[in-house]
């Protein structure tokens, strides 16, 4: 996460208002380089995944030390790749190159429910609309597969008490040659700190447009965790890197540090909170649990939020989300 800046200004961001406590350390992309040069030496893949705000704004910088990275990837024999997600404002022709050339395996783009949703939604900070432009970038994306074959290009649509009949008339927009190049992949807006709707829109809601926009052309998108609570908690062998090279687990609520689990030094060295890193792996067992062991819905929430667990000593057992199985995630 090189930065939280964003051309975009969606209500129901979740890092809106802390741009200004995590601004961009000057050897941001220093330390990465360092770090991943020392890392090679002990793993056989490495991996990045750019998220932001918008991590295009950066393209220069962000381009400049990842093809660094690779070059000293392919020296260790290291498989090396990226994956996007951007609001796609940015994506243009030239673009493609780099994708094809650091081995970008997906770049996602969202779209807002309907087209009247989106445009009053994914609105640029000058009030511009970008449903346009962003179907533009995408059948763009999609003219190109052939230059970028191992990219899956995945167009995300967040729902929000939207209709199968809105989707799919976003959906028309999408070239219909282009769309067996487009995975989907439909995912319900979580509240926010600074965001507060009713949805009502189920899991239920979202097996049936998934099953209905495949009679499209499209393909879904394979995920293990098709309606998960939330996707801002990391893996056992992932971590956010934030803008002043403080690290995370979960990047869901900036303003709470017993997620910060370290801070990586400008060699690319790494000191780590131990109590802090323990504590939240503690949080995230949940086999320990009898009341989780017991739970008929343990497969698809598991366990609910490790934050939640973490901050609170308990687990979060929401009968909204629970027994209606709302997992609703933060709309990015």
């Amino acid at each position: 996460m090189p930065t939280l800046g964003c051309n975009f200004i969606c209500p129901y961001c979740f890092e809106k208002n802390k741009i200004d406590y995590f601004k961009i350390n000057n050897k941001y992309f220093e330390a990465l380089y360092n770090y991943s040069k020392a890392k090679m030496k002990q793993v056989k893949k490495i991996h990045f995944s750019l998220f932001g705000g918008e991590p295009l704004l950066l393209k220069e910088p962000l381009y400049s030390c990842l093809y660094k990275i690779k070059k000293e990837a392919v020296n260790e024999k290291v498989n090396f790749s990226i994956s996007i997600t951007t609001n796609g404002s940015l994506i243009d022709e030239s673009d493609i190159l780099h994708l094809e050339q650091l081995n970008c395996r997906s770049i996602q783009i969202t779209f807002d429910g309907s087209i009247k949703s989106h445009d009053s939604s994914r609105i640029f900070k000058n009030g511009n609309k970008s449903f346009e432009l962003l179907m533009k970038n995408i059948n763009m994306l999609a003219n190109n597969k052939g230059k970028i074959k191992n990219t899956k290009i995945v167009l995300r649509i967040n729902i929000l008490n939207n209709s199968l009949k809105e989707v799919e008339e976003l959906l028309e927009n999408v070239n219909k040659e282009n769309r067996k190049h487009i995975h989907l992949l439909v995912r319900n807006v979580f509240n926010t700190d600074n965001f507060s709707e009713v949805n009502n829109s189920t899991a239920n809601d979202l097996q049936n447009i998934q099953k209905e926009v495949l009679k499209m052309g499209f393909s879904m998108l394979n995920t293990a965790t098709p309606f998960i609570y939330c996707e801002a908690n990391s893996d056992t062998n992932t971590f956010h890197l934030l803008p002043d090279l403080s690290i995370w687990k979960c990047c869901s609520d900036l303003e709470d540090f017993d997620s910060c689990i370290g801070q990586m030094k400008y060699d690319g060295t790494i000191k780590f909170d131990a109590e802090k890193l323990i504590k939240w792996y503690n949080a995230c067992n949940f086999n320990s649990n009898l009341h989780c062991l017991q739970c008929k819905n343990l497969p698809d929430c598991l366990g609910g939020c490790p934050k939640y667990n973490q901050k609170h000593g308990k687990r979060r057992c929401d009968k909204e989300y629970m027994l209606n199985y709302r997992y609703m995630e933060r709309g990015r």
